[in-house]
């Protein structure tokens, strides 16, 4: 298990470690704003353009804003690479922001990634490539801590003509149960190793449920309430005489924080990493090799390399897993997540 600090909204201001800037709006009070329409206001820190023709305006260029104390997208971004400090997040999100940098659509994103264009609150979430939208105004903090389940929320993807579709009144294009699931490129290969219990045929990370670094991971439902999530890992060479296997599989499951038994299946987003090599025993095989990857948006992945009525000569087989904390069904607030291998298993080798 590795953590990352970040805020949940999963921007990419909240995946930034600030040094004295303010990563969340402030609804204390109106920011005095010199504007060139009476189209356009500023509502608890977030620009709100009165009709998507005005909108076409600004975001062409045929009007402009002065800005001044407005906390744009564009200026907190400024202001932290000129602190100096490390940007907490992948090469992937980081090419994502730099392909919009000195745009006028960061100068009109609030310091979050909100605007409001008519009476949509839209909210541009630059790490998954998403947009959320809501009708209710109020939303931003559950939008911001990932929380998307209200009925007035809609989310979009970035190729989606946003205002088009909301102009007919589209439903989402998006589901919703995929929109926490962490983009995941690439394999880890720094990523630590289970070994503890492990034999020659077998490899799991039982050993590890109760740790506090490598273990089960606390986290909080949506609907509220600490649950504990875990990430069941295992691979494995089966014989029984007349059948055999070689395979790797990960579940994910919860239960409550509560001394409750009871864990329950929990879909999310799993990643499989394999490497293995193996000759099977039936006349005429020859190596077979094979590195490649899987993934799932559910509570359970699994990867069969070898199914036969004949045993192995040989094999090895090294896996690597991922899988994110919560899912469809909570988070980690500490930023979380699995990813580790397990030790490789082999005979012959």
């Amino acid at each position: 298990m590795q953590s990352k600090k970040q805020i949940l909204s999963k921007s990419l201001l909240g995946l930034m470690i600030w040094e004295g800037i303010s990563c969340t709006t402030s609804f204390d009070e109106e920011i005095p704003l010199e504007l060139a329409s009476s189209e356009v206001e500023v509502i608890q820190g977030t620009l709100k353009v009165n009709s998507f023709d005005k909108y076409e305006d600004l975001i062409t260029g045929k009007e402009k804003l002065s800005f001044r104390d407005f906390n744009s997208f564009q200026k907190g971004l400024d202001e932290l690479k000129q602190s100096g400090d490390n940007l907490r997040i992948s090469q992937e999100e980081y090419n994502e922001i730099t392909a919009w940098e000195g745009s006028t659509l960061l100068e009109l994103l609030d310091q979050d990634g909100f605007i409001i264009l008519e009476d949509y609150l839209i909210y541009l979430n630059f790490n998954n490539r998403t947009a959320v939208v809501s009708t209710d105004l109020n939303l931003k903090d559950e939008i911001l801590a990932g929380d998307i389940s209200s009925e007035s929320i809609r989310l979009f993807k970035f190729e989606d003509d946003v205002i088009g579709l909301l102009e007919i009144n589209s439903p989402s294009t998006v589901e919703k149960a995929s929109y926490n699931a962490r983009i995941l490129n690439s394999f880890n290969p720094s990523a630590a190793t289970v070994s503890a219990g492990c034999r020659w045929d077998k490899c799991d990370n039982s050993q590890y449920f109760n740790d506090p670094f490598n273990g089960d991971i606390l986290g909080i439902a949506y609907s509220g309430g600490s649950f504990r999530y875990r990430l069941d890992a295992k691979h494995v060479y089966d014989a029984a005489a007349i059948s055999f296997r070689l395979f790797s599989k990960a579940k994910h499951m919860r239960k409550p924080e509560d001394g409750s038994v009871v864990w329950t299946a929990t879909s999310t987003t799993l990643y499989l990493f394999w490497d293995y090599e193996f000759l099977s025993k039936k006349s005429g095989s020859t190596l077979q090799k094979s590195m490649s990857q899987s993934n799932t948006l559910n509570n359970e992945l699994e990867a069969t390399f070898y199914s036969s009525s004949r045993g192995l000569e040989k094999f090895y087989l090294r896996s690597q897993f991922y899988g994110e904390p919560g899912g469809i069904h909570g988070y980690s607030p500490s930023g979380a997540f699995w990813q580790f291998n397990l030790q490789q298993i082999d005979k012959g080798y």
